[in-house]
This record gives C-alpha cells, sequence and structure tokens, in this order.
C-alpha cells in the first residue's frame, strides 16, 4: 500500500481535482492506495476554482477524521484518506506574484542587447500582464515563472517539503490542460523536477527519480466568449495544444499518459483569473479523474502506457448507459449511492430518524446541526450543485434526473427503468422509493457490529442500504 501524490496544475487541475474529490466521497475505491496527496499549483491563489476545490477537499478531510474504517465498518464513502501534507492542497511557486512578468525578470535591469532578445521572446502585454492572476494562457510566461517552484524561499509549504516523506512504494500522478498559460508550462517542467530530483533539493530524490509517474494532458474542451479587451484568445487554444504536443514527443519521461478532450464545446464567460473565474462542472473533467483510478491500478512492465477516453456514443447528453463499460463497472454504483444518500439526507432525513434502526442508537434530530453531519450536508450541497452544472453544460452529463429525484427515487437514475416500489410506493405516490430505501435501512442496521461508533454506524446504514436498494430494484 502506497500514497499517491497528485498535482493539479492550473484552472483544469484544480477541476480534475475537484471531480475526483466527488468519486472518492461516493466511495470509488484506488486500488492498493493508502492516502491520496492533492496539491494544486497556480500562481493565481484567488482563482474561484482553485477556491472551490480546496473548500471541497478541507470538507472531505474533516468529515472523514470524523469516522473509522476497519473491518467492522460497511462504510465506503470517504474511504480513502486524503492528506494535505500541512499544505492547505497547494504549494507556493513564486513569492513575487504581485508585480508584473516584466518585474519578475527584471526586464528594466536588463541592458539593450538583452532587452531585446527578450522582447523576441514576449510580447509588450506578456510584460505588462500581472502575475497574480495566472499566466493567462501563456506558457511561455508560466515556463520562467514556474522554473522556482521547488525552493523553500517561496513562503508555505515548499516542494521540498511536500515530498520529504516519499517512499519507494509512492506514485505521482500530474493533471494538466495543453492549451493554457499554467498548466501547458506547469507539466513538463514538474515531471522535470521529479525526474532530475537531487538529493540537496529532495531527501528522497533516488524515490523520486525513480517513482511511477502518470499524467493525463486535457485538449481543448470548452471555448471563451470573444473579448477585445482580453490576454486570453480561445482561437489560439489548438495552435497551442499543438505545440505543446510536438514538445512533448520527445521530452517526456513517463510511465503513463492520458489525453482526452472535446469538440463539442461550451463557451464560458471570459475571466482572466481571480474569484470570479468558476468554470461549470464539466463532463471532461469528470472522464479526466477517471485516469487517476486507472493509473493505480497499472502493472508496469517496462512500456510506457498511451489511453484515451471513449463514450460508447458521440451522445449528447450522457447517460450512464452510454459511457464504456469499464467506466460503469467504476463508477455507477458509488455515484448512485451516493446520489440516493443525500437525496434521502436533504428531503427526509428527519423521517429516516423515527426508525428502530436509529431509535437503537438515539440518535436525534438536534444532532444534525453538529459535526460531522452539518459538514456532510456542505458536501451534499456541493455533490447535487456539480451535477446540476454537468447536466447544464455542453457536453451534457445527466446520470440522474434532477428534477423528479426528490419525489422519485426508483426514476431518478436516466436511461434505467427501476423494478415497482411495492404497495406503499404505489398508496403514497409523493414519496416514491423512499419507504423502500428506509427498509433496507431496518434490515441492514440489525447486521452491522455493536462495537461501530454512532458516525460509523450511520454512515454504515445509509451505504448498505443504498446498495442493497439499487440491487433489488435494478437502478
Amino acid at each position: 500500500m502506497s500514497k499517491l501524490y497528485i498535482f493539479g496544475i492550473g484552472g483544469t487541475g484544480a477541476r480534475v481535482l475537484k471531480s475526483l474529490t466527488m468519486l472518492l466521497a461516493a466511495g470509488v475505491k484506488l486500488a492498493d492506495t493508502d492516502a491520496v496527496v492533492p496539491v494544486i499549483i497556480d500562481a493565481d491563489q484567488s482563482n474561484g476554482d482553485l477556491t472551490r476545490t480546496v473548500d471541497l477537499l478541507n470538507l472531505y478531510k474533516k468529515l472523514r477524521g470524523s469516522l473509522t474504517f476497519n473491518e467492522d465498518s460497511r462504510n465506503t464513502f470517504f474511504r480513502t484518506e486524503v492528506d494535505d501534507q500541512d499544505t492547505n492542497f497547494r504549494v507556493p511557486i513564486s513569492n513575487e506574484v504581485n508585480k508584473s512578468f516584466g518585474d519578475y525578470i527584471r526586464y528594466n535591469q536588463l541592458d539593450r542587447a538583452n532587452q531585446a532578445l527578450v522582447s523576441l521572446l514576449f510580447s509588450k502585454r506578456n510584460l505588462q500582464a500581472e502575475m497574480n492572476v495566472g499566466f493567462k494562457g501563456n506558457p511561455n510566461m508560466g515556463s520562467v515563472v514556474l522554473n522556482n517552484f521547488q525552493s523553500d524561499d517561496l513562503g508555505g509549504t515548499s516542494m521540498k517539503q511536500l515530498m520529504a516523506n516519499f517512499q519507494e512504494d509512492d506514485r505521482i500522478f500530474i493533471i494538466s490542460s495543453i492549451f493554457g498559460g499554467t498548466g501547458a508550462a506547469g507539466f513538463p517542467l514538474s515531471l522535470k523536477t521529479f525526474r532530475s530530483a537531487q538529493v540537496e533539493d529532495f531527501p528522497s530524490a533516488a524515490f523520486l527519480q525513480k517513482a511511477r509517474i502518470g499524467a493525463i494532458t486535457v485538449l481543448p474542451y470548452f471555448g471563451l466568449e470573444d473579448r477585445e479587451d482580453s490576454s486570453i484568445n480561445a482561437a489560439a487554444f489548438l495552435s497551442k495544444a499543438k505545440s505543446a504536443l510536438t514538445y512533448y514527443i520527445n521530452n517526456l519521461d513517463i510511465d503513463a499518459l492520458y489525453y482526452i478532450g472535446d469538440n463539442l464545446k461550451s463557451n464560458y464567460h471570459n475571466c482572466e483569473g481571480g474569484r470570479y473565474q468558476e468554470n461549470n462542472a464539466h463532463f471532461v473533467e469528470l472522464a479526466a479523474a477517471l485516469s487517476v483510478v486507472d493509473f493505480v491500478g497499472l502493472k508496469f512492465d517496462g512500456t510506457k502506457v498511451y489511453k484515451e477516453y471513449a463514450t460508447k456514443e458521440d451522445a449528447d447528453p450522457l447517460t450512464f448507459p452510454l459511457l464504456s463499460e469499464q467506466t460503469q463497472q467504476t463508477v455507477r454504483l458509488p455515484l448512485t449511492q451516493f446520489f440516493l444518500f443525500s437525496q434521502l439526507y436533504k428531503t427526509r432525513i428527519n423521517d429516516a430518524l423515527t426508525y428502530a434502526w436509529a431509535k437503537d442508537r438515539h440518535y436525534q434530530k438536534a444532532m444534525l446541526k453538529g459535526e460531522p453531519y452539518k459538514t456532510l450536508l456542505q458536501i451534499f450541497e456541493a455533490f447535487n450543485l456539480w451535477l446540476g452544472e454537468m447536466a447544464g453544460n455542453v457536453r451534457s452529463f445527466q446520470p440522474f434526473n434532477l428534477k423528479i429525484a426528490p419525489h422519485d427515487l426508483l426514476q431518478s437514475v436516466n436511461g434505467v427503468k427501476a423494478l415497482s416500489g411495492g404497495f406503499l410506493n404505489r398508496t403514497f405516490g409523493h414519496d416514491k422509493g423512499y419507504y423502500a430505501l428506509l427498509d433496507e435501512m431496518e434490515k441492514v442496521a440489525v447486521k452491522l457490529p455493536r462495537t461501530l461508533s454512532g458516525e460509523d454506524y450511520f454512515m454504515s446504514v445509509f451505504s448498505e442500504a443504498t446498495r442493497q436498494f439499487i440491487n433489488h430494484k435494478k437502478i
């Protein structure tokens, strides 16, 4: 068993990490992995996508800290440990981001010959760009600044400190886009940092040099609104991706490389970083997160691995039946369990606490206002927002009927016809499926070990009951 260090570079890296966190919350398992160490690398520390992901990771860590996973537990939700290694899920890349790029490279202190050379490599707009909102789709700028990200002088937890406990069986995975500035530059530079690690920089240098390293390169999957005053030109996304791929061909010492993109695109608001950059969740980010799940299960034999992602049909919207069998085997059951859990928790938890399984442990409605139940509700709210954003995006992913779900659990999974809910659910038509799920909770509760804590018992009841409900109702 080992740790997996996951580096999400730039805005796309943060959003893919958010999707991965949702999968882990739902119980998607990472093979042979004790813990994941997610870290975001981005100059734009106020980026809305980064902030939302860090907030979600902190909620996950907080909730999981209240649970115990041992042989008595039947809970599959949140079973993977998420460890920030005292980074708050990010590492600094420069201590000089509150200045222009020209000031960062000390352009005005160069002699005329070197100024002329720099002016050939960087436009006037590049030199005047403020770095506190990232590199605005300019990998030439990012490659300069990110060369320094392993330094100890940047404040916060450095890359050197983060990787100090890296062990022989640990792995590394890097998530980045190829059509922006931070990701396109940060991926090859971070890979180079690990492969050429020296003892004076990394105590674990010998392990880092030989580590199993995988990565996903996200090709263009969204567009941007046209803005004459913007430094980011979506029309250049493809040409930037081609240029980066040309470099990647001969300059990446990597064990597994994954590719994903989409030619069916939404045009997002053109925001040059900062707190207003909050792109809606996208199916491509969920699929990209699955590359992490695939990577930890790989058995290497000396051959480099290259993979792409595909669905059964080029359809919009996508539902579970349109995904590959491998994807369905990985995500369908845990996501459906977590969705059912969220719906019952948000709409019927007070009713559920009147049943014998809850009374037996003296659960009261008042406990829902305390921890960890308050944190669980926050995660469910983020989860349902994530689902809603993917459902409304292009390409749309609609595994669940979000409009009917609060009233009819049996019809909440799109593309699937569930078995009848029985007499009670026909009689109380506005609560279809809820009574059947509550009955499952009663059945599984009596089989759970009495040694479980209140929180572990609560989570185990819902985990087991949702699994049994799905199997019995064929949803």
